[in-house]
């Protein structure tokens, strides 16, 4: 992924919405060079942001 924070500042969001069963989640401008695998765990979302990063890989399936 990107910078330290960055992947930090995913991490802490993916978990809260693993916790809350929330259905958005913003990922935009963390600076992530790839899509965290634990994202594939949130088959509940209808809408995902990741506007603002330098992904280079695609989303991974689960």
């Amino acid at each position: 992924m990107g910078s330290g924070t960055g992947r930090s500042a995913a991490a802490a969001r993916i978990d809260r919405c693993l916790r809350t069963g929330s259905t958005s989640l913003d990922l935009s401008r963390l600076h992530l060079g790839t899509v965290p695998e634990s994202l594939g765990d949130l088959t509940h979302l209808t809408s995902l942001d990741l506007s603002g990063n330098v992904l280079s890989r695609t989303i991974p399936r689960r």
